[in-house]
């Protein structure tokens, strides 16, 4: 069982397999959350980079916002097609 709990900036609590937006440079960017640590939170870029090695992201707790899975959905479907 995963002991590490998390919350994200408005204090909700952060799930593996949870959609969130977090900053990378001076962008606002949409992942999904792949690994609790004991301190920050792994994240997948969605869509996935080109570059295999890029897509994995570490961010603390504090530095993201769980999204609506249905509304990234929506957006993944928009920015495809």
């Amino acid at each position: 069982m995963d002991t590490n709990h998390h919350n994200d900036k408005l204090g909700n609590k952060i799930s593996v397999g949870d959609c969130v937006a977090f900053p990378v440079s001076n962008s606002l960017q949409i992942g999904v959350v792949t690994k609790l640590n004991k301190i920050m939170v792994g994240i997948k870029k969605l869509p996935a980079p080109k570059k295999a090695n890029s897509s994995n992201i570490n961010k603390y707790p504090y530095d993201v916002v769980r999204l609506d899975g249905a509304l990234v959905s929506m957006y993944l479907l928009k920015i495809s097609g």
